[in-house]
């Protein structure tokens, strides 16, 4: 079940992360598509999704023993 949950959440969050490298390049470096600002900024918010990817598989991998040992 937990699984289950975990992947419909991808999908809603999908749409997010693909609008924030693109509003990282436009809003936070305030570049233009093809500019080296906006390219900054795009680089900038993927690097962010990686870490945050980083994050969540070590979480995953995780959640089931963490969840078992509280739930003793």
């Amino acid at each position: 079940m937990l699984m289950l949950v975990t992947a419909i959440n991808w999908v809603a969050w999908f749409p997010y992360v693909l609008f924030d490298t693109d509003w990282m390049g436009g809003e936070v470096y305030g570049g233009d598509v093809g500019q080296m600002a906006y390219d900054s900024g795009v680089h900038a918010g993927s690097l962010g999704l990686m870490l945050n990817l980083v994050v969540l598989a070590m979480m995953s991998l995780g959640v089931e023993p963490l969840g078992a040992w509280l739930g003793e």
